[in-house]
């Protein structure tokens, strides 16, 4: 799964991506052996770089693949930032669920991952953000 511990190392990656990139960490952890940024609303630009050249120089430096997440208030949208790069999906947020719709099996493979993976760190990063929000897929 992830580890949301922060330890020297992780603190380090956080300080380094910050100084470079001049985008706002909101969080960072491990997904198995991917480096993830959730970086603050309006950063993602100034994370990423222009073709995606300040991305790959900082996984080049830090040994590790990295992923940046834009950070949205709208939780409908920062599910869509998670599941970035995917698309021929609906999110909407219904009494306290986010439910995705979508008709293809092949995305929703894709959502829920090998043995609900994706499913379970994405409700887990919600829950830290958005209290009592649970995603449902349909």
């Amino acid at each position: 799964m992830f580890t949301m511990k922060y330890d020297t190392k992780l603190i380090g990656y956080v300080t380094t991506f910050e100084n470079y990139t001049k985008a706002r960490v909101k969080d960072c952890f491990f997904l198995g052996s991917e480096l993830v940024f959730v970086v603050k609303e309006g950063n993602l630009g100034k994370a990423v770089g222009r073709n995606g050249v300040t991305v790959m120089k900082l996984s080049r430096q830090f040994r590790h693949k990295l992923r940046v997440i834009e950070f949205s208030q709208d939780p409908a949208i920062f599910v869509k930032n998670l599941l970035y790069p995917l698309k021929g999906f609906e999110v909407s947020l219904d009494e306290g669920r986010l439910i995705i719709r979508t008709t293809d099996s092949r995305i929703k493979g894709k959502i829920y991952g090998r043995d609900r993976s994706n499913l379970k760190w994405m409700n887990e990063l919600l829950k830290n953000y958005f209290s009592d929000l649970k995603i449902k897929i349909e």
